[in-house]
């Protein structure tokens, strides 16, 4: 998986064309780059099929860290309360 940012890096894209391509304003593709913005679904669909799916979905979702689990990294969330 691979950020707007190292996309945009790696294939010496400038922010302002790579927004002409998919029909945004380079100020969209400058917040989004430096974690300021998170796309709508339209849109990050739009980034990855710009970028042949170099740029994923997953590039745009976190976790919030209270649903992180460190002490049983196989159990998928935690409850309050055991049952």
């Amino acid at each position: 998986m691979m950020t707007l940012r190292s996309y945009l890096d790696d294939t010496n894209t400038r922010q302002e064309d790579f927004a002409a391509e998919i029909g945004v304003t380079q100020a969209t593709i400058s917040r989004l780059v430096r974690g300021l913005a998170t796309p709508s679904i339209e849109l990050a669909a739009r980034i990855k099929r710009a970028t042949s799916g170099a740029v994923d979905f997953e590039t745009w979702v976190t976790m919030p860290q209270a649903a992180i689990s460190t002490s049983n990294p196989n159990q998928e969330c935690t409850h309050d309360n055991p049952s």
